[in-house]
């Protein structure tokens, strides 16, 4: 039996009749054989693990939705050890099941890595999940969003400092390409309704997407938030911090599940000034990842 066949086999949606128990094992199972499949084709370390924190998972007839995490790149280091930014801790909190796209960074590519997202995307909806959210940071970010390109399957992308081509002030060439290779696929984006987060002082970013992503996102008349440079929250890691996740953890899952419904609560979020007592602070990049005042806008919410 062919390997595609044997996936779709094993992880086709659970009978009614059922136990939970039994779906859980078929889920997992499902993850297992999908990861070798991914490992086998693409010749390289990648793997689709559940992320379930001190939670359990739920399967697809239980939980609200799934939420798959991308890492960054770094040519230095593995940002598969990286941990999960703790924003997907609200997730899992309102019931939601998490997973974490792995991969190793010598064989890490933009192109196999998003048709391995809309491949397992399709794979959860199979399954029975209601909902299916990519998260990603930088280099994850922007893969996230390429699978959002050629996928139906995928419902929100939620995109945390979105990067793939170096730091501007190294080689500002090819950093610009972190924009105008970025705007088409917002332009492309089949379905998914999309979030973007853009930092202050972020060496890989090089300079007005916030508006112009504002611009294309409204363009296409589908649920959008983009948050661009909040106070407080600095350099291109911002979105790692528990700063962040305070501040926006349950703004991101309400959106992803909602859509523009949420918007009027996370903007109030992101455009309240800075407490009195705030000081400025500086994130410097973790160890194993890679690579104010705010502006926000939001499709009817923002008009």
């Amino acid at each position: 039996m062919h390997q595609s066949e044997l996936i779709n086999k094993i992880c086709k949606r659970p009978p009614r009749c059922g136990h939970t128990i039994r779906m859980r094992w078929s889920l997992r199972l499902c993850l297992v054989v999908f990861t070798l499949w991914v490992v086998g084709a693409a010749h390289a370390q990648a793997a689709f693990d559940e992320d379930s924190g001190s939670h359990r998972i739920l399967g697809p007839k239980s939980a609200t939705g799934a939420i798959i995490w991308s890492h960054g790149r770094s040519l230095a280091q593995e940002d598969s050890l990286a941990p999960t930014p703790n924003y997907v801790e609200s997730f899992r909190m309102q019931g939601w099941d998490a997973f974490r796209f792995n991969r190793g960074r010598e064989q890490d590519s933009l192109l196999g890595g998003s048709h391995a997202l809309a491949r397992f995307a399709a794979k959860l909806k199979t399954q029975g999940y209601r909902i299916v959210v990519l998260a990603g940071q930088s280099y994850g970010a922007f893969m996230s969003l390429m699978a959002a390109d050629f996928s139906n399957d995928i419902d929100a992308v939620i995109a945390v400092a979105p990067a793939a081509f170096g730091p501007v002030r190294d080689n500002p060439t090819r950093g610009a390409l972190n924009a105008s290779r970025l705007y088409p696929l917002l332009e492309r984006a089949r379905h998914a309704r999309v979030m973007l987060f853009y930092f202050s002082d972020d060496i890989y970013d090089p300079g007005g997407r916030g508006p112009r992503s504002e611009e294309i996102l409204r363009a296409r008349q589908q649920p959008h938030l983009v948050v661009d440079r909040p106070w407080g929250l600095e350099t291109h890691w911002a979105g790692s911090t528990k700063e962040f996740s305070a501040r926006f953890g349950s703004c991101i899952v309400a959106f992803a599940h909602y859509g523009d419904a949420a918007a009027p609560a996370c903007l109030s979020v992101a455009r309240s000034p800075p407490p009195a007592s705030h000081t400025r602070t500086r994130l410097s990049a973790p160890a194993s990842n890679s690579h104010s005042s705010g502006a926000v806008s939001s499709g009817s919410a923002a008009r």
